[in-house]
């Protein structure tokens, strides 16, 4: 991986590198300099020499490494000894939300107490300099906290709660957006393009990293890598992908034939005969023969082999003595298995940017009730329950802490997209009311409190007024619940 930051290795390696930033000497190289002018400053000079050695010095011990948290891990080892600092890091910033965490770091001090002089998250907003050098994608530079004490007290509050005298950082995006920082440089303070050049091998690193998690992750038909690899879908529509192609459920057109399928991948580890299936799906229908039973489902699952086979080469249905089942040998990935991966991730989850980025994960998997067209049928309705309970519970979460931060835009966005799925939800309209009047839209607000109304019942109207009462007054309540 890290071979391919540089054009060559070994010792006379060199980066193609723009500098960057708002560096007097931002077009110059520095070796041409030395080798051209006969008037260059001894700082100069060593800036040059160090430049050159540093990097060749980093690609010779990582271009083997395919390691992302190794060549991050080096490339800001690299920071620090060329800057001569005691920290260098990558701060994750979220400008919607205000907030900026380290995500990663490199300490000299053996004792690292970087999460304990760190909050849980930052606010950004006592670092304007710092969004303004994020904006007009400048370097963060102060050579002593202490010029700015009088001047902005909350920042210097920052600095002085983290040990920090001098600070050099630089902006990076366009993702993750963040800063990469030295804390306490002792030479080439003033000088960001070394920072800059980490920067990018750090932030490739960061990406790679990212990559390999959101493999485990991310269930998308495109993670499809052989002809055995399925995804199955079930939040909303019954939806298979294969490498071939995808089928949907009007496919089949057979609902019958769905439920069948369905019943079959949620319990899919074990065999169930033909009579325990037509038992279960359909239990008010008159039991015939076991005969004329076991020939009904064998062709609804002959209906669906047929349409499968369109799309694989491989059944997703076996027939065995026992009964059926889903074929073992094929690698399947489910939808609501991984949305119960990403809401067990949630609940460990400590810090605020990475919680919110797993509910929004969770929130774009979940179309729907499971398996809607049956979702209140007695066999089903238990387990479509518990799904659409955990998702309006994150829904609520990721709205309070959006509104928390002020983010009113997303407030209403996820509200809205949310009521879509499940219209009796008070919370995400007690939200989208909240936000749309903090936001200045009091008439918005009204008529969303009149929408609502006609929707949700007469205890769920009454609770959400009670909500609103709670949060503006007497005076607001008054008025949305005329």
């Amino acid at each position: 991986m890290f071979k391919r930051f540089f054009k060559s290795r070994g010792n006379n390696a060199t980066a193609n590198v723009d500098p960057g930033g708002d560096s007097p000497d931002r077009k110059e190289n520095p070796t041409t300099e030395i080798l051209t002018s006969t008037k260059i400053s001894p700082e100069k000079v060593e800036f040059a020499l160090e430049f050159v050695d540093t990097l060749a010095t980093l690609e010779t011990s990582l271009h083997t490494s395919d390691d992302p948290e190794e060549i991050s891990r080096g490339a800001m080892k690299m920071a620090c000894d060329f800057y001569q600092a005691d920290w260098c890091g990558f701060l994750m910033v979220d400008l919607d939300l205000g907030l900026w965490t380290p995500y990663c770091w490199y300490n000299t001090n053996s004792q690292d107490r970087t999460e304990m002089l760190t909050s849980e998250y930052e606010s950004a907003t006592k670092l304007p300099r710092w969004i303004t050098a994020m904006q007009d994608n400048t370097k963060v530079m102060l050579r002593d906290v202490n010029a700015i004490k009088d001047e902005a007290p909350e920042e210097y509050e920052v600095y002085a709660r983290l040990k920090i005298q001098s600070v050099l950082a630089v902006p990076v995006k366009p993702r993750p957006v963040g800063f990469l920082a030295v804390r306490n440089p002792k030479r080439f303070g003033d000088d960001e393009r070394m920072l800059r050049m980490l920067a990018y091998v750090v932030l490739n690193a960061i990406n790679q990293h990212s990559y390999f998690e959101s493999a485990k992750m991310t269930l998308t038909p495109e993670g499809i890598q052989s002809d055995k690899d399925i995804v199955f879908n079930l939040f909303g529509e019954l939806e298979i992908y294969t490498s071939k192609g995808v089928l949907r459920e009007p496919d089949c057109n057979a609902p019958k034939c769905c439920r069948v399928i369905a019943y079959l991948m949620l319990n899919r580890r074990s065999t169930h005969p033909p009579l325990e299936i037509a038992a279960t799906l359909w239990p008010e229908d008159q039991i015939s023969s076991p005969e004329t039973v076991s020939g009904n489902i064998r062709g609804l699952i002959y209906r669906f082999r047929q349409a499968f086979s369109l799309i694989s080469d491989y059944p997703l249905i076996e027939s065995t003595p026992s009964g059926y089942r889903i074929n073992p040998e094929l690698r399947i990935t489910t939808d609501y298995q991984h949305f119960d991966r990403l809401w067990d991730a949630v609940q460990t989850a400590t810090g605020v940017l990475q919680k919110t980025d797993l509910i929004k994960q969770a929130l774009s998997i979940y179309k729907g009730n499971l398996f809607e067209d049956a979702a209140g049928e007695h066999w089903i309705m238990p387990m479509a329950n518990s799904y659409n309970l955990r998702y309006i519970g994150l829904v609520n979460q990721l709205l309070s802490m959006l509104a928390e931060a002020g983010d009113y835009d997303s407030v209403q966005r996820y509200a809205n997209e949310s009521l879509e799925i499940a219209p009796g939800n008070v919370r995400a309209y007690y939200w989208l009311v909240h936000a749309m009047y903090r936001s200045g839209a009091v008439e918005m607000a009204k008529s969303e409190v009149a929408r609502a109304k006609s929707i949700l019942t007469a205890e769920e109207y009454k609770t959400l007024v009670e909500y609103l009462q709670e949060d503006f007054g007497t005076n607001p309540a008054s008025t949305f619940s005329s």
